[in-house]
C-alpha cells in the first residue's frame, strides 16, 4: 500500500499524514477496509495507543481518524510547536550574514505556517516578537528597532523576510528605504553595508574588492 506520513512522534507531522492519507483514498478509491488495514500497518508509538481499542474494525474509521485530529492536529498544538522549535533558534554571532539569513527564512516560514494554520494573530505577537529580536546580535537589535521606526504599520514576523535570499524588490510587502548613515537605498537596514578606508584605498589601486553577497530586496536593483 503507499506509504505515508505518520502522526508519531511530533503535532507538525499531522498535516502532512492527514493530506496524504485523504489524498490517497480519493484516488485509489480505497474503502474502510483498505484503510484500517493501512492504519493498523502505518501507526506506531503514541499514535497507536491513541487509537488502539478503535483498529479492530473497520466502522470505526471517523472516530479514528477523529481521535487522532484532537490528538495531533488541533491548530493551537501545531502553533504551539511551530512557535517552540523558532524559539530554540540560539542567539546569532555577529556579522554572520549566512546565520542571519537562515534565521529570517525559519522566522519567515513560522509566519507563514502561522497564517495558514488560523494563528495570524501571532505574526503581530509583540512579544513573539521581542523574543526573535533578542537572538540579534546588539547591533542588529538596534538597526531593526531604527528600521521598526520608519515602518507606517505596526511591525510583524513578516518583517524578518526582507532578509531571505532572493527576496526582491518588486514583490516586498515591507518596502521601506534603509535609514543608516542616511542611506536612501531600498534593503533591509540590517544588511547595510559600508566600504572602510581599507577597501577605498585598496579600490584606489587598482586592487579588486570583494563585496558580500548581496541578497534580498536590492537584488533587483542592484543597489545596496
Amino acid at each position: 500500500m503507499p506509504a505515508h506520513g505518520q502522526p508519531n512522534r511530533l503535532p507538525e507531522e499531522w498535516p502532512t499524514f492527514s493530506e496524504s492519507f485523504y489524498s490517497t483514498t480519493n484516488e485509489f478509491m480505497y474503502s474502510d477496509l483498505h484503510n484500517i488495514m493501512r492504519l493498523r500497518d502505518t501507526l506506531k508509538g503514541k499514535a497507536r495507543e491513541t487509537v488502539e481499542p478503535l483498529l479492530g474494525s473497520s466502522a470505526n474509521m471517523e472516530d479514528i481518524m477523529s481521535n487522532l485530529k484532537d490528538t495531533f492536529g488541533r491548530p493551537e498544538q501545531l502553533i504551539k510547536t511551530q512557535i517552540q522549535k523558532v524559539r530554540k533558534i540560539p542567539p546569532l554571532a555577529k556579522d554572520d550574514l549566512n546565520a542571519l539569513v537562515n534565521f529570517a527564512i525559519k522566522a519567515s516560514n513560522m509566519a507563514t505556517f502561522l497564517k495558514n494554520a488560523g494563528g495570524e494573530h501571532h505574526v503581530h505577537n509583540p512579544s513573539l516578537l521581542s523574543e526573535l529580536v533578542a537572538k540579534l546580535p546588539i547591533n542588529r537589535q538596534m538597526e531593526w528597532g531604527e528600521k521598526c521606526i520608519s515602518l507606517n504599520e505596526t511591525p510583524s514576523i513578516l518583517g524578518f523576510s526582507c532578509l531571505k535570499k532572493d527576496h526582491q524588490l518588486n514583490q516586498c510587502r515591507n518596502k521601506v528605504r534603509c535609514s543608516k548613515n542616511n542611506c536612501q537605498k531600498f534593503h533591509n537596514v540590517l544588511l547595510h553595508y559600508e566600504i572602510g578606508p581599507n577597501e577605498e584605498n585598496e579600490n584606489a589601486g587598482g586592487t579588486v574588492q570583494q563585496q558580500p553577497e548581496q541578497r534580498n530586496c536590492h537584488v533587483m536593483t542592484g543597489q545596496m
